[in-house]
């Protein structure tokens, strides 16, 4: 029981460490039309809905996600690291082992988030239409750390 459980935490961890990469090199995906016909059937913003709109407003709500999924990784991370200190690493990356969650794994595992959130922050320089993908699979990424969080805690 114990070898099955280690082998899912190497492949999450797999999963967690190259489902950025993967999102990011997704080749499936159209381009948008950029066809003049298409620019001028687009609907225009009637002169009071253009009055009372804040030019520094519009297109964030993707952005504002995107930040909202960022501080949820982290949280939950540091969350995961509070419940994990001193404990039985169970995950080989983080620990030899036998080893115990302490200073190293903390630092291994900031290591691991701060990556992980500099991929996504260069991929969204080339690619700005990325803010709401990577924000779901941010807020994905922390759903499944957070039932990990949950049940180290039940676990203690």
């Amino acid at each position: 029981m114990k070898r099955l459980l280690i082998q899912i935490m190497r492949f999450m961890s797999l999963v967690i460490l190259a489902w950025p990469v993967a999102a990011q090199i997704n080749q499936t995906l159209s381009s948008p039309s950029t066809k003049i016909a298409d620019l001028a059937t687009a609907a225009a913003p009637s002169r009071t809905q253009a009055f009372m709109m804040d030019p520094h407003e519009t297109g964030n709500h993707q952005r504002t996600l995107y930040r909202w999924s960022v501080a949820t990784v982290v949280a939950v991370n540091a969350a995961d690291a509070l419940t994990s200190w001193s404990r039985a690493e169970a995950n080989p990356v983080l620990a030899r082992p036998g080893a115990q969650f302490g200073v190293s794994s903390v630092a291994l595992k900031s290591g691991f988030v701060g990556a992980s959130l500099l991929l996504q922050h260069v991929a969204l320089r080339h690619h700005p239409g990325w803010y709401k993908r990577l924000a779901w699979m941010n807020f994905a990424t922390s759903g499944v750390l957070g039932g990990v969080d949950v049940h180290n805690a039940r676990v203690r």
